[in-house]
């Protein structure tokens, strides 16, 4: 339901918009443009299902974050939601995503594959729509190209898509499974537990994106700084990744939330910048002159709200 997604999220362009917002959209509204009252609930139910459409929920909350600030990778992070949340599309995926690049996936080979996994469970009709609405499910995402025929793709990951994947590796089943493994006695389950909450709590940080786990661009003004994690691709890894090194490490040392530190320096650049650059003046705040290229800065976000609302 990638189509409607995409127009809901572009007529309801609140962020904080509660529940209700949405369900007045579709079926008041008609936003997603249904011949039908019946159909238009049904299409809010099942948004509801993929999505949840609740910013009460983590998981909504962070793929509207996601999605305003990556738009490359919308059908990547559509796809991840529903992962998430289908237990049949995610019991399903692996017979597609274990396919080499250029195989041939056949909806005949999909629809055995989940029959295996819930034998009896669906009508021979059922399992050819379900087939036929994963396999164009990852169709839209990446994973697959063709129309009649599917072939085994490489989907294209963005920051955005990437950032989602790990903070989804961390919520729903895993968190779940810890906790009931805990209710019965499962040795290792509580420090797993305590493990995924704690990258859950850092990979928060990262969202949010308050000083110091913020985003610094040296050339770009106060009032055109993220708020929040908020990638502009045409700055670079360097820029984007900072955040993820700068919350608390989880495993390795300086490593924040990743699993190596790569080698990436945030020191005062080589050269001089000219007086008309923005922060042309921020050396003398470190013990420097004028000009000098620094990148090791932060700025809170009331400090970059206060600059955008300035006239």
């Amino acid at each position: 339901m990638l189509a409607e997604l995409r127009a809901l999220l572009t007529s309801v362009d609140a962020p904080a918009a509660p529940k209700s917002v949405y369900q007045e959209a579709i079926q008041v509204a008609n936003c997603l443009a249904k011949r039908s009252i019946k159909t238009r609930s049904l299409t809010y139910h099942h948004l509801v299902d993929f999505y949840t459409l609740d910013p009460h929920c983590l998981l909504f909350r962070a793929l509207r974050f996601f999605w305003q600030r990556d738009p490359d990778g919308r059908p990547l992070l559509a796809a991840l939601c529903g992962y998430a949340r289908d237990p049949v599309f995610r019991a399903s995926a692996p017979c597609v995503l274990a396919s080499p690049e250029g195989a041939t996936v056949s909806r005949q080979a999909l629809e055995a594959f989940i029959e295996d996994q819930e034998a009896g469970c669906f009508s021979s009709a059922t399992l050819k729509s379900t087939a036929q609405n994963i396999n164009a499910s990852l169709t839209q995402a990446g994973h697959l190209s063709g129309r009649a025929r599917k072939i085994r793709a490489g989907a294209q990951p963005t920051p955005g898509s990437i950032a989602f994947r790990l903070l989804l590796g961390y919520l729903g089943d895993w968190i779940s499974r810890q906790k009931r493994n805990i209710a019965s006695s499962v040795d290792g389950a509580q420090e797993k537990l305590a493990a995924a909450e704690m990258l859950q709590k850092r990979l928060e940080l990262i969202l949010h994106g308050e000083k110091p786990y913020d985003v610094f661009v040296r050339w770009k003004p106060l009032a055109e700084q993220a708020i929040g994690w908020h990638p502009d691709l045409n700055d670079g890894v360097r820029m984007n990744i900072r955040p993820f090194l700068s919350v608390p490490d989880v495993g390795k040392r300086d490593a924040g939330v990743l699993r190596d530190k790569p080698n990436i320096k945030w020191e005062k650049d080589r050269g001089k910048d000219v007086e008309s650059a923005p922060w042309y003046e921020l050396g003398l705040q470190y013990d420097g002159k004028p000009g000098d290229r620094i990148n090791d800065h932060h700025l809170t976000l009331d400090e970059k709200r206060k600059a955008r609302q300035s006239p």
